[in-house]
């Protein structure tokens, strides 16, 4: 018990001894009120921000923080991207790049993804889809949430649920005739569902043909086969 209370006073100590950084702005952009703050500081510890307030309140604040100086540029609020796509090279969109590239492949291209949105301004994203049966969206999103990867703060879907040869369909070499089955793989969708998946994507492409055999099957959760508390 000695033991265990030391070294939670010695974490507790680093915590305490991180150092802060104080970010001084021209201008911050409060988007709930609409409106603009002259001459602000912006107080961070951990990676997280603590305060915003006036520079000379947040200076007496945070004394020993190291100030950041912007000189005239503007700060606005992390930006989120709410239709994104993780895995893979981005720049292949290719119908047979996926054929090109492996699950664990795809998650560390997946990695270098992730930099790039936060490198350009986006704190949040919101996955729109995979199609790796790994599903290596949420091993990024846990591994953010950790501290294990640097990236934005991830919303993360599950697989598609489409049609066969429609948008979404992973296999590129099945038959591409449009039909829906009765159940669509509904036991493979569980795991997403497992894992703590934002959204299911639901792909109605091609068409209204494929809305009516949706609404035939008394709508989309008796299609994906999941019940409505799950």
């Amino acid at each position: 018990m000695r033991s265990a209370i030391v070294l939670l006073s010695l974490w507790a100590a680093a915590a305490a001894a991180e150092p802060r950084a104080l970010v001084r702005a021209a201008r911050v952009l409060d988007v709930q009120k609409g409106t603009w703050s002259a001459d602000q500081g912006i107080v961070v510890a951990g990676g997280r921000i603590e305060s915003v307030l006036p520079f000379a309140q947040a200076r007496s604040g945070a004394p020993d923080a190291a100030i950041i100086d912007l000189g005239d540029l503007s700060v606005l609020p992390g930006f989120a991207d709410c239709h994104a796509h993780l895995l893979g090279n981005l720049k292949d969109i290719s119908a047979i790049g996926s054929l090109r590239m492996s699950s664990a492949q795809g998650a560390i291209w997946g990695v270098s993804n992730l930099k790039e949105w936060l490198d350009r301004g986006f704190t949040t994203v919101r996955d729109a889809g995979e199609i790796d049966g790994a599903y290596g969206q949420f091993a990024l999103r846990e591994g953010v949430a950790r501290g294990f990867i640097q990236g934005p703060r991830i919303y993360a879907a599950g697989s598609y649920v489409t049609v066969t040869g429609g948008h979404g369909d992973a296999n590129q070499l099945g038959d591409h005739r449009p039909f829906v089955p009765q159940r669509l793989r509904g036991p493979l969708h569980r795991p997403a569902i497992f894992h703590g998946c934002f959204q299911i994507p639901l792909l109605c492409v091609p068409g209204c043909r494929v809305l009516q055999q949706i609404d035939e099957l008394a709508g989309p959760l008796h299609v994906i086969d999941v019940r409505p508390w799950e």
